[in-house]
Formats: C-alpha cells, sequence, structure tokens
C-alpha cells in the first residue's frame, strides 16, 4: 500500500508538470479538468470515469491530451491494484510506444509482477526501467524489488550485486538489504563474510532472531561443531519458541550423531523432525542410524526408510541398514527385500558386497519365491570369487539345492559345478528325483523316464533315498514295459535305504498289476497276496482294488471258490470297487450252477447300488439264469425291465435279441418276429440287427411267408446297414486292415482302411462302421487330428452304432482341443444324454461345464457344475475345474460373495494354478471389502505355500502392496514392489502394474522429504 501511495505522489508530482497545458486545455475541456482533480484528490474510480467520458465525448483531437487521459487512466487502475491492470499498463505502451512516460509504466508494471510473486516477469520489465529517471526514493525502491525478485529467483550473485550499495545508504532499506546481502553471501557459501555481517545483526534489530540461526549455520558449515553445540543450546534457551531452534536441534543431533553419542542425537534429531512438514534425508539418515545403534529398531526401519527415495549410496547405506535391523527383529522376509535393494547399489562396493551376501542368505532362510536362491548364490561366487564369505556359500548353497523347489534351475546349476562334494551330489539326485516326479504327476511317462534313469546313475548305497528306483519302476509300468518295471522295483524291495509301509505296497501292488497286465495270473496272485499280508493294508485305499485283483487271478485260474470269497471280502463302503465285486461274485455263482443265489445276489446288488454301472448287467444276468432255469417267462420279463430301463446299453440290444429267440424257443412265431423287428428297429447298426434279421429270414420261411419277407427287408433296407451282407473279398479286405490296427501299425491301417471304404463302402455294411471308427482311430493315433475328427462326426450321426459313444467321446475331445467350442459343446450333450456308462456321463458333464465356461454361459457353468460336485463318484481332478469354474462365473455375474466358498477350498492347494489365482482372488475380496489385514494374511499363506505359479504370486506381491498403501505404509509396498520387479522377469501385465505404484509412491515420498 505504501508503493501504490509513492506511485500516487509521482502521478501528482507527473500532473504538474503538465499543469500549463492542461490549464490551457481545460478552458475548452471540463470533463479531463475533473478527472485530474479527482486524481490529485486520490479518488481514482471517479477520475475514471471523467478521463473516460472526456475520451468518448470530447472533440478535441489534441492527441497529447488523449494520450495523458490514458495514461491517467491506468495508472489509477495500478493504484486500486486492478486485476487488470498489467494487461492495461501494456496496452497502454502498445499504443504509445515512445510514450515519455514508458520508463514509469514499465515500472508499474515490474511492480504489480512483483506483487504478484512473479519474481522471472518483474525482473524482465525492471531492466527496461532507466533508474536515473527515477528520483532516490524510487530508485532505492526500484533496487529493493529488483534485488528481492532475483533472490527469490536464487540468482544470488545478481541479488547480492544490487544490495551491496542499497545496504551501504541510510533509510527504509537499509537493514532489509543489509541482511539479504548477507544472506546471499550465505547461499555462496562466502561464509566469513556473512559471518560478519550476520554477528552484527545478531546484537540488535528486527533481524536479531534470524541472523542469530545463520550464524548457528555458518559455525556448523564451517566445521567448528563444538561452538555450534554451544551457540545452539543458547539460541533454545534464548529464543525457546523459535520455529528456527528446529535447526539448532538438527544441528546439535547430527553433532552427537557424528560423536558417536547416539541416545542424545535421538534426542535432537527428534525435535528437529517433530516441527518440520519436510525434512532432510541425510538427518533422517542419521536418526535412523542412531535408532538402530541404541537397539530400537522398529524407529530404525521407520526413519531410515524415509531416506531411500532417491537411487543413491545415501538409500544404499540405508537400506543395509534395514535389512539388519529387520534381522534384529527376526522379520527375514523383509530383511531379504531391504538386502536386494541394498544390493542394486553400485555406489559403494563393499555395502554391495555384504548386502549381497545377506540378501543371498535371507534369500534361503526365508524361501525364496521366484527360485532365485540358487542364482542369487551363483551370482554372488561370480562376482565376488575372493570373498571372505565364499565357504558360507557353498556350505548353504549345497541345502539350498534341497530346500528350494525350483529343481530345474537347481539341476542347471548344479551341472555347472565341478564339486565331489557328497551334498551336492546328494542335491542333484534329488533334483532330478523331483523333475521325474513332476511330470509324472503331469502323465508325461517318458519324460519322467528319463530324468528317473538320471537320478538312478546317482544312486548308490549312500544315497538318502531309493525312490528314484520305486518311481522309475511305476513309470516302466505305465509305459507298458512290464520286465524293466519288475527290475527297478525288486532292487527298490533290497534297497537298504528306509522305506515306509506304503512304498513297500506300491511296489508289490505295481508288481503285481504288470504280471496281471500280461495275463500272467498266477505270478500276479502271488504278488496280490504279498500285499495283503501287509498289516496296514486294510486302511489303504489300494485295499479294495487288490481284492478284486486277487478275486480276478482266482477267477482267471479257475479257482472259483476262492474268487468268490475274496469278491465277498471287499468292503461295501468302497462303493466303485464292491458294485463290481458284488457283481463277480453273483457271476461265480451262476458259473457253479447256483442260480437262484444268484438271482439272489444280483437283485441285492440292484437295491443297494441302483445307480451302479453294472445294475443293466445285474438285470440281463438276472435274465440268463432264469434262462439257465428254463424259466423262459420270467427270462423275458426280466429281459423287458432291461429294455425298459437301459434301452440303449449295450445288454439292452442282446436282451432284445435274446427275448426274440426266446419266443422262438416257446415256439411263438409271431411275438419272435415282434422281438427280432424291435431289435432291427432300436438298434439297426448293430451286430445284433444282422443276427436278428438272420433269425426273421428262417422265421419267415417257417411260415412259408416268403413275400412278407422280401417286403420287410426292402422296407427296413433304408436304415438298416445291416441288411447288406459283406462278400469274402469284402470280409477279406477288412480282417486284413484291422490286424494292422492291432498290431498299432496306425500309420498304414489308416491307408488300409481308407482304401477299404473307398472300395466296399458305396452302401454301409457293419464292416463299413467298423471301418470309420479304426479309420478315425487310426489317425488320431497318428496324430492328424483334423480328419480324425471328420471320421468320428461321421460315426456320431449313424445313431446307434457300437461306436457311437467313443466317436462322441473322441470329437468332443478333438473339437475342444482345436478351441471348436460350440461343436465340443454339442458333442459332450449328445455323450450326456446318449451314454449309458455313469462314468462317461460324468465326464460329459465335466466338458459342458467347460464349454460353457468358455463360452461365459456362466448360469449354466453353475448349474452343470453344481451337478458335478453333487456326485460322489467325480474324482478331486474334476471337482476342482468344476468348483473353479463356477467361483468365477460367481464372479463374473457381481455375486462374488457365492463364490467364495469355493475360492476357499480351491485355495487350500495352492499347487494346482486354479489354487493360486484362487487363494489371489479370495485376497482381493478381502481387500476390496477394506479387510485388508485378513488380505494380508491370505497373500502371506500363498507365499509361504510353495506354489510354483509365479504368475499368481507376482499379482499377490502387487496386491500386498496396495494392501499397504492403503494402510498408508507406502515403504513396505514400495520394497516389496521393488522386490518383485527385480525377481519377476514374466513380460506380462505385472510389470506396468508395479511401475504405476512405483511412480505413485515416489511422488508422495518427494512430498516428505528433500
Amino acid at each position: 500500500m505504501k508503493r501504490i501511495f509513492a506511485l500516487i505522489v509521482i502521478a501528482l508530482c507527473l500532473s504538474g508538470a503538465y499543469a500549463q497545458e492542461t490549464y490551457v486545455a481545460s478552458n475548452d475541456n471540463l470533463l479531463f479538468q475533473k478527472g485530474k482533480t479527482c486524481f490529485d484528490e486520490r479518488k481514482f474510480s471517479v477520475a475514471i470515469q471523467f478521463f473516460q467520458r472526456y475520451l468518448d465525448e470530447s472533440a478535441d483531437k489534441n492527441d497529447a491530451l488523449r494520450e495523458k487521459a490514458d495514461y491517467y487512466i491506468v495508472s489509477c487502475r495500478y493504484a486500486l491494484k486492478d486485476a487488470k491492470r498489467i494487461a492495461l499498463l501494456q496496452d497502454f505502451l502498445k499504443v504509445y510506444p515512445y510514450s515519455p512516460m514508458r520508463n514509469r509504466v514499465a515500472f508499474m508494471i515490474g511492480c504489480s509482477y512483483y506483487d504478484a510473486a512473479n519474481y522471472e516477469d518483474a525482473i524482465k520489465w525492471y531492466s527496461q526501467v532507466k533508474k536515473s529517471q527515477l528520483d532516490d526514493k524510487e530508485s532505492m525502491e526500484f533496487a529493493f524489488t529488483n534485488g528481492f525478485s532475483h533472490l527469490s529467483l536464487k540468482n544470488y550473485n545478481e541479488a547480492r550485486t544490487i544490495f551491496a550499495p542499497l545496504s551501504a545508504k541510510t533509510g527504509k532499506y537499509e537493514e532489509d538489504a543489509r541482511y539479504y546481502y548477507a544472506y546471499c553471501d550465505f547461499c555462496l557459501k562466502n561464509f566469513d563474510e556473512a559471518l560478519v555481517e550476520f554477528n552484527a545483526m545478531s546484537q540488535k534489530g528486527k533481524y536479531v532472531e534470524p541472523a542469530s540461526y545463520y550464524v548457528l549455520q555458518i559455525y556448523d558449515q564451517q566445521g567448528d561443531h563444538d561452538k555450534a553445540v554451544e551457540y545452539g543450546k543458547e539460541l533454545i534457551k534464548k529464543f525457546p519458541t523459535s520455529r528456527h531452534n528446529s535447526e539448532a536441534y538438527r544441528i546439535l543431533g547430527e553433532t552427537s550423531y557424528r560423536k558417536g553419542n547416539y541416545p542424545e542425537a535421538v534426542d535432537n534429531l527428534k525435535k528437529y523432525e517433530r516441527n518440520l512438514k519436510k525434512v532432510s534425508r541425510s538427518t533422517m539418515y542419521m536418526l535412523g542410524v542412531s535408532y538402530y545403534e541404541t537397539a530400537n529398531y522398529l524407529n530404525a526401519i521407520n526413519y531410515l526408510s524415509k531416506v531411500t527415495t532417491e537411487n543413491d549410496s545415501l538409500s544404499q547405506n540405508a537400506y543395509l541398514h534395514i535389512g539388519n535391523s529387520y534381522i534384529k527383529i527376526n522379520d527375514v522376509k523383509n530383511a531379504k527385500m531391504a538386502f536386494q535393494s541394498a544390493a542394486l547399489g553400485e555406489f559403494d562396493k563393499n555395502v554391495q558386497e555384504v548386502a549381497a551376501f545377506n540378501y543371498a542368505l535371507a534369500a534361503y532362510q526365508s524361501g525364496a519365491l521366484f527360485g532365485e536362491t540358487i542364482s542369487l548364490f551363483e551370482n554372488f561366487i561370480a562376482n565376488y570369487p575372493k570373498s571372505r564369505y565364499l565357504n558360507e556359500i557353498y556350505t548353504h548353497m549345497a541345502n539350498a539345492y534341497i530346500a528350494e523347489k525350483n529343481y530345474a534351475a537347481a539341476y542347471a546349476s548344479i551341472k555347472k559345478i565341478e564339486t565331489t562334494n557328497p551334498k551336492i551330489k546328494a542335491a542333484k539326485e534329488n533334483a532330478l528325483f523331483q523333475l521325474g516326479l513332476a511330470e509324472h504327476t503331469k502323465g508325461q511317462y517318458t519324460a519322467a523316464l528319463d530324468y528317473f534313469s538320471l537320478a538312478v546313475k546317482e544312486y548308490d548305497a549312500k544315497s538318502f533315498s531309493a525312490q528314484a528306483l520305486l518311481w522309475r519302476g511305476d513309470t516302466y509300468y505305465r509305459l507298458g514295459k512290464y520286465e524293466e518295471c519288475r527290475k527297478d522295483l525288486l532292487k527298490f524291495i533290497d534297497a537298504k535305504q528306509k522305506k515306509t509301509s506304503d512304498d513297500i505296497l506300491k511296489s508289490y501292488y505295481t508288481i503285481a498289476y504288470s504280471f496281471f497286465g500280461q495275463k500272467e495270473y498266477k505270478a500276479a496272485l502271488e504278488w496280490f497276496l504279498k500285499c495283503l499280508e501287509d498289516k496296514s493294508v486294510a486302511a489303504s485305499p489300494l485295499y479294495a482294488d487288490i481284492l478284486n485283483r486277487t478275486a480276478d487271478c482266482y477267477f482267471q485260474e479257475r479257482e472259483l471258490e476262492a474268487a468268490r470269497q475274496y469278491y465277498a471280502k471287499v468292503p461295501t463302503t468302497e462303493p466303485a470297487a464292491a458294485d463290481y465285486a458284488a457283481f463277480q461274485g453273483a457271476f461265480i455263482l451262476g458259473l457253479q450252477k447256483k442260480y437262484t443265489e444268484k438271482i439272489k445276489a444280483l437283485e441285492q446288488l440292484i437295491a443297494n447300488h441302483p445307480e451302479s454301472d453294472y445294475a443293466d448287467d445285474a438285470l440281463y444276468e438276472i435274465g440268463r439264469a432264469y434262462v439257465l432255469q428254463e424259466k423262459y417267462e420270467l427270462a423275458i420279463a426280466t429281459y423287458e425291465k432291461v429294455l425298459a430301463n437301459y434301452g440303449k446299453t449295450t445288454v439292452a440290444r442282446k436282451a432284445a435279441l435274446e427275448t426274440g429267440m426266446l419266443y422262438a424257443n416257446l415256439a411263438n412265431t409271431d411275438k419272435a418276429i415282434t422281438a427280432y423287428e424291435q431289435v432291427v428297429e432300436l438298434y439297426p447298426n448293430s451286430e445284433e440287427a444282422r443276427t436278428a434279421i438272420e433269425s426273421l429270414q428262417t422265421l419267415y420261411v417257417d411260415k412259408n411267408d416268403i413275400e412278407g419277407y422280401i417286403a420287410y427287408v426292402k422296407r427296413i433296407s433304408k436304415f438298416a446297414v445291416a441288411v447288406l451282407p459283406e462278400t469274402q473279398e469284402d470280409s477279406l479286405s477288412f480282417v486284413a486292415a484291422e490286424r494292422l490296427f492291432i498290431k498299432a501299425n496306425y500309420k498304414e491301417s489308416a491307408k488300409a482302411f481308407q482304401n477299404y471304404l473307398n472300395k466296399y463302402c458305396k452302401a454301409q455294411t457293419l464292416n463299413c462302421i467298423s471301418a470309420i471308427y479304426y479309420l478315425a482311430e487310426s489317425y488320431y493315433q497318428t496324430d492328424q487330428k483334423t480328419q480324425a475328427l471328420d471320421e468320428f462326426e461321421k460315426l456320431t450321426q449313424l445313431d446307434g452304432n457300437p461306436y457311437l459313444t467313443e466317436a462322441l467321446s473322441r470329437a468332443a475331445e478333438l473339437a475342444y482341443a482345436d478351441k471348436q467350442t460350440a461343436d465340443a459343446l454339442n458333442y459332450f450333450t449328445q455323450l450326456y444324454e446318449k451314454a449309458d456308462n455313469k462314468h462317461i456321463k460324468r465326464d460329459a458333464l465335466f466338458g459342458m461345464t467347460r464349454c460353457y465356461y468358455l463360452q461365459n454361459d456362466n448360469d449354466k457353468v453353475i448349474t452343470t457344475a453344481d451337478k458335478i460336485m453333487d456326485d460322489n463318484t467325480s474324482s478331486a481332478t474334476v471337482v476342482r475345474e468344476a468348483r473353479y469354474c463356477r467361483a468365477k462365473a460367481y464372479i463374473a455375474k457381481n455375486e462374488t460373495a457365492s463364490a467364495i466358498d469355493d475360492l476357499k477350498k480351491l485355495s487350500s492347494d495352492t499347487h494346482h494354478e486354479m489354487g493360486a489365482e484362487a487363494k489371489f482372488l479370495y485376497a482381493n475380496y478381502l481387500h476390496l471389502s477394506g479387510n485388508y489385514t485378513s488380505a494380508q494374511t491370505e497373500i502371506f499363506e500363498l507365499i509361504q505355500s510353495n506354489t510354483p505359479h509365479q504368475y499368481w504370486l507376482a499379482r499377490s506381491f502387487v496386491l500386498l502392496a496396495d494392501t499397504y498403501i492403503e494402510q498408508d505404509d507406502d515403504f513396505q509396498a514400495k520394497q516389496y514392489l521393488l522386490s518383485l520387479q527385480e525377481n519377476y522377469k514374466a513380460k506380462n501385465d505385472v510389470a506396468q502394474m508395479i511401475e504405476q505404484r512405483l511412480e505413485a509412491i515416489a511422488a508422495r515420498e518427494k512430498e516428505k522429504v528433500y
């Protein structure tokens, strides 16, 4: 306001300069004169009105007078602090570029920018002002505001040059200029010159307090720390409430730190930090280290974490201390991430080596999340071949090979090491075994065999385990190499290494099955009986199967009573095995001609297991028992039940055919004909239909109704392929091609069946249907999937043919694999509707669920998945995927709460990818619900589970960082993100997620420290 008044005075002086000329003009122009009078009286708003009316209404053409009126208007606007004054003053200069008042207007523009703290533009306009045209008072104001503008822009040399003469002049600006002059010296590190001035000002005047604190800082900057401490204490007493005391406490604290007086350093530096919004990184480092040295590790972590906003040596040292602090509180997981950050820094090589060692050690102790432990040890050996930590590294490295779950990396690393160290050798054997086990689990038995064989090469009497022999034997069995299987398993049984009873039982069991697979039932029986001698066998999940196979062996050896007794031992608590045993036991009763007992046993089977796959066979065998008892009417009634309840099954075709035979035996020709015709109608493409037609021919001939038979054959020839007989050449060609197929010479069998179809199947016969199936299967076995699908598709169109189920199953499989989801769904649906085996129906339902999932048909996913999980015979693998699909369907429908139970059950096994994803999804649900602590618990469980699915592990780390961000713990979030960024190298969306969060954290950190 003072400067505005001064410029008004300037304007008044201006009016005096123009007085005589204005007086003459005023005689003719009262408006201008009234405006000037108001201006002189400082009535600026009224003056503007008169000057503006003058400009608008006066006929006067005096350009000079109009320029003056415009000048007075912008001067009034300036005096009134009009928001548009700068633009108006600049417009004046555009209209009157050569105005005698240009210097004055430039000065007003510079002052206006100065008032707005726009020091850069203020300096620009001040540079156009001629100081010589200003009086002393104006000149001093101009110098001060210009100097302060340079000072504000840190142009210390320019500001110092301007303040120097001003500080020597007595007057309004003397003390201010002197203070800012000294301040410029301080900023330019001219400490001796600055100290002289600040010392003088600290004795009296308005700058006593701030000048005193600059004296304190100069003592500190000059390294006179004892004097700084003494002086700082005096200032705190002298100015106890001063805002500058934070700086005094900083100096006192840092001096205590340098002297190793850490408790005092903590006390002073905490007071420094308490009163400031933004603090020095170096000071926070000293405070953090002081807390560390006083064993206050949590506070050490807290303050050192504030230092890590830049990538420099200070951060590197801070991270090392943070890591050590975490070690002190037994938090190896967080220590690992801090050591990692320190090891990445290249500013201090000694710190880097220590951090790299600690990082590798912490990774080993806490469990590497991305399989990095071994590579960390390798890198350390390569980078520090003469390190004092080398022996310790080798010891831990050997242990890491065993503990690390990334066996491929372990094996690759071991191959690089030339050593006879027994621990390394044992680790190599274990890695190979585990790699074989992983391939075995995936069903990749050839690859598994290679790894197991390499492991067996490492095996000797000193080996920790003989498991490689056991599992290679199992793998040989699955590849059909029974002799090799038995050799390995016998070696395993004789091995000196400790074996569990389960392993012994498994070896006996597999040897028994190897003989069973070769139909050497006597030898198989010996080993199945060995299994049963094991005391714990009754508690084994293999028990029921062992009993059934033992009984099967007795059955094949024609020891029927022994077989029946073993079938009877199968526990009813195992429904999948019990119904088979019950059926076989009843079948033996039939062979023993105990037909009544057989019937009762089969009826009991149907009552106990109505959904059993053997229920239709049981009902059919009841009919067969009645036939053997010559109770033909009861047999027919039973067969009719088979047709009514199981019309699409294989035994239904047999029952239908035998019904015709029974009527024929009863000499009921008409009913026999009706029954046989029903066979042809219901199963036109079957072998039973061929037999029925042949029997019909006999019956029609017996009736002497040849014309009726001919008419019948014509009628059915349109849909029943069984009508057409094969020629001898046809049959021989078919048999030759079939033999190629049986010998697994699929490439040649495909050619043979294609030729057969081209030559003999212009019209369909049963052999033609079989040829299509064999051709399709030959293509399938030779990996010609497209051609296979085409042929299986043809079979799916022939309803009732004996290969319908197999064709639908293969077609569904191939279409699904080829991502023909709609076609696959169609095949799976038909298979579900037409299959008579409940296991096949369940598999079809599972395929439907998969297809619905891919089509995002969420409601149908849920419906079919429900059915799968209601079936207690569904395998764990099928249930897992069905549950996964159902959970994802609920989430897609925004009904996540309904998916929680499924997610929890899936996440119990994170070694499967679905389980790992489910764990992440559940944690994410908790995070979105604001339950951050529970979300962190779920994530830590996933981390500690050693899941091999690194994408979901990486996503969980990002989510973990998000939970810390929500809890205002940016440092923890940053540590997890940096660790993830360093160790997770996959190229996917995770990298962008990390980068976005790190950028946001960095921006927030820089608001708190400098």
